[in-house]
């Protein structure tokens, strides 16, 4: 549910705004070290050496980076913004903005450079800010993180015991004509939690706020 306008309005006055992030900080199509092998269960062995099961997740393409790998400079952008403002909205700006021409190759690329940036975007929030946990005590490692644009029924195994969940529906990426995008942010071969975030586009000056579900 969008902010009362009173409340919205003060909310972007003290507004994050992260600008110019371009595409080099997702990481995309980096081998992830916890991929499972063609064919193979999809699992991850956590700190005690046990392994974890999750169902086939409807995961983005989008990361970030792995143990070893530098985070490009203009994650690094957006990580002094989340750690020092530490307020929301996060204002994004995303070279395929509000898409309101019918749907079409000529707008294809244009929506997939807007669902790229929001779950970049997302996954930012849950390393930086939310810090989306694991297990109790344990922060998601950063590679682990992953975006889904369906709920927990199609991320999460019928028996898991999510312990911590919160998100708004409907949710779905940025589509053409819709002023609002919504997911999830888990973390990858854990079911203990997962964030959801809300994107609502914003005509001026021009960007997507960004906040975590729930805020605090």
């Amino acid at each position: 549910m969008r902010p009362a306008s009173s409340e919205w309005a003060r909310r972007r006055l003290a507004a994050v705004i992260v600008a110019g992030v371009s595409l080099a900080a997702c990481n995309l199509g980096a081998a992830d070290p916890t991929e499972p092998a063609e064919g193979a269960p999809e699992t991850t062995a956590d700190p005690t050496g046990t392994t974890q099961a999750t169902i086939d997740a409807p995961e983005t393409e989008v990361t970030l980076a792995p143990p070893g790998a530098a985070p490009t400079p203009d994650y690094l952008v957006m990580r002094e913004h989340l750690t020092q403002k530490g307020t929301f909205p996060v204002m994004v700006e995303a070279s395929g903005g509000f898409v309101s021409a019918e749907p079409g190759s000529a707008n294809a690329q244009e929506l997939a450079d807007t669902k790229e940036i929001l779950e970049l975007g997302a996954l930012a929030i849950a390393y930086e800010s939310w810090r989306l946990s694991e297990e109790p005590g344990t922060p998601c490692p950063a590679h682990r993180l992953r975006v889904s644009w369906e709920g927990p029924d199609d991320v999460f195994a019928p028996d898991a015991d999510v312990q911590y969940l919160s998100y708004i529906p409907p949710l779905g990426p940025p589509r053409t004509g819709e002023d609002r995008a919504a997911g999830i942010v888990y973390c990858k071969g854990s079911d203990y939690a997962f964030m959801g975030f809300e994107a609502f586009w914003e005509s001026e000056p021009g960007v997507w706020a960004m906040y975590p579900i729930p805020q605090g």
